[in-house]
């Protein structure tokens, strides 16, 4: 069975699977909304905005600083100690953090 995205890439399901491997769907406004509630409930604080940079300092102990821009204002940068998300493969915040390349796919 052929795939093929809205951005046009396609994949053949069952070719490249080996049999213990399998592909996980879900449904992205249930999900987000799963993890902004549960993270929510535990005192964490939303901030709608476009994340355009994610810096990762050198000690471990060091928070991670996002910086991010509502309504397409000024960048503002924000010291975290961690990040919730469901950011694409190709995302700022996969590249900011050097993610690299994915060995198999989770959904298109």
């Amino acid at each position: 069975m052929k795939i093929i995205s809205l951005s046009n890439l396609t994949v053949d399901f069952g070719k490249t699977l080996k049999p213990h491997e399998f592909i996980s769907m879900l449904r992205r406004e249930v999900l987000d909304s799963y993890l902004r509630s549960r993270a929510e409930s535990n005192g964490a604080v939303s901030i709608k905005a476009l994340v355009t940079s994610l810096e990762v300092l050198s000690s471990p102990h060091a928070p991670y600083l996002v910086h991010y821009t509502i309504n397409n204002s000024t960048q503002k940068p924000l010291a975290v100690d961690c990040i919730v998300g469901a950011y694409g493969a190709n995302s700022k915040v996969a590249k900011s953090i050097h993610a690299g390349n994915y060995a198999c796919a989770i959904a298109f």
